[in-house]
């Protein structure tokens, strides 16, 4: 793995704990941190291949159009991509009581862990002894 990828690979891993975390307690952060989890591993995917994108919708395009679209993920990894990104809006924006569930917060925990085990089967991740 790159050394721009080795500073992002944590950063998933760290946010898909986050998210664990919270998840009860507080299911919009949780939601959150499980989009970053998922943005994160992609960001690796990505600094591994030298390719620097920053902006989300950015992000988004390319793993509908170069992984998506080309049929290096299936489609459900996309589908996964926008409800995350989707349920982040909500728990961080949406001005209202709270708005993801304990249950949904869960369901986005288990799609972001399906991404970065999408990204684990591209890149040669080193993962160390915790995972």
């Amino acid at each position: 793995m790159s050394p721009e990828a080795d500073q992002w690979w944590p950063r998933a891993l760290e946010a898909l704990e986050s998210a664990k975390l919270s998840a009860d307690v507080a299911p919009n952060s949780s939601a959150s941190r499980a989009y970053y989890a998922a943005f994160s591993a992609v960001q690796a995917y990505l600094a591994n291949a030298g390719i620097e994108v920053w902006k989300h919708r950015a992000v988004q395009e390319f793993v509908h159009r170069n992984l998506v679209k080309s049929g290096v993920w299936p489609k459900e990894r996309g589908t996964d991509f926008e409800e995350l990104l989707h349920w982040r809006a909500v728990g961080d924006y949406v001005a209202r009581p709270i708005l993801v569930t304990p249950e949904k917060a869960a369901q986005l925990i288990a799609a972001a862990e399906r991404i970065i085990e999408a990204v684990k089967a591209l890149v040669p991740v080193d993962v160390g002894p915790d995972g």
